[in-house]
């Protein structure tokens, strides 16, 4: 369990908190209890079926993202246009502060692509705190349709405010669930709103059976993950 990003979103969420007296080893000690339910992020265990270079659990679920994104397309139906391994022209131009043009979105290697991955869809969406197969399907939709909408959704799951924004009482919520239904169950509720979600865009008759696919296949990984 990563504490210190845990200590610093919720200073974020709740500036000064930590002036109070007794604040800090009380939230030390809710980590303790936490970490029942929320696997030690350090030394997780691979997706199954993955191997992630380094072994870590952001590692294995980017493996799992890219072979859902695939190499380089230009789709004239997709407002995205010009992607490669799932990332956009317009957000690589962005990451990168300058323009780029095709060559250099065909020339894009997971290398190049993994701190935009971990900085703005894994850490974004609050994948990187929660239990190792749950953090993978909101890191999935956070890929596919959006942080914002990823954690709305699981907010909407386990029953916290839907603003989008990952916080600690959303943390707490998500735990609170894990520990109470198991983490099984609140991933099958999660994946089955993200197919929910997908039935109802309009371009469901031409990318549904790929999204649909893609659900499926993420939540099989998730659960092989799960506890």
């Amino acid at each position: 369990m990563d504490r210190k990003r845990i200590f610093d979103l919720v200073d974020a969420e709740a500036p000064g908190i930590w002036n109070i007296p007794g604040s800090v080893l009380i939230f030390d000690g809710l980590l303790d209890l936490a970490g029942s339910v929320l696997p030690d992020k350090a030394k997780p265990a691979p997706a199954k079926g993955e191997g992630a270079a380094d072994g870590d659990a952001f590692g294995s679920a980017l493996a799992v993202i890219l072979r859902h994104e695939g190499g380089y397309v230009n789709d004239p139906d997709d407002a995205g246009g010009r992607t490669n391994l799932g990332v956009t022209q317009r957000v690589w131009e962005k990451f990168v502060g300058r323009k780029v043009g095709e060559t250099e979105m065909r020339a894009l290697t997971p290398e190049m692509v993994e701190p935009l991955y971990e900085r703005h869809y894994w850490e974004a969406s609050g994948a990187d705190l929660l239990p190792l197969g749950l953090g993978l399907c909101v890191f999935d939709f956070a890929v596919n349709a959006g942080p914002a909408r990823a954690v709305a959704f699981l907010q909407e799951v386990v029953g916290a405010t839907p603003d989008g924004r990952f916080g600690p009482q959303t943390l707490a919520e998500v735990l609170k669930d894990v520990q109470d239904v198991g983490e099984p169950t609140v991933i099958a509720l999660y994946q089955k709103a993200r197919e929910g979600y997908y039935r109802t865009r309009k371009m469901f008759w031409k990318y549904g059976k790929g999204w649909l696919r893609r659900n499926a296949e993420t939540t099989e990984a998730a659960l092989a993950l799960a506890k």
